[in-house]
């Protein structure tokens, strides 16, 4: 009987020492311990296409005419 009260007693000081690590905002379930999202600086606006900007000799040539 004993060592059951020992046990119990040990496990409710280990659930607040847990508990006791855990910040206020975790513990209000705000959601504070989830991973942030990204940093604003990686959604960079598109860039303008530089497909055509290459050398002549490397461009494809147009097709002007549909017939």
């Amino acid at each position: 009987d004993g060592k059951l009260a020992r046990l119990l007693k040990s496990s409710k000081y280990l659930e607040d020492i847990i508990e006791g690590q855990r910040s206020e905002k975790v513990k209000e379930g705000v959601g504070y311990n989830a991973v942030p999202p990204l940093a604003a600086d990686l959604y960079l606006s598109p860039k303008k296409d530089l497909s055509w900007t290459g050398l002549p000799e490397f461009m494809d040539d147009t097709v002007t005419d549909y017939s």
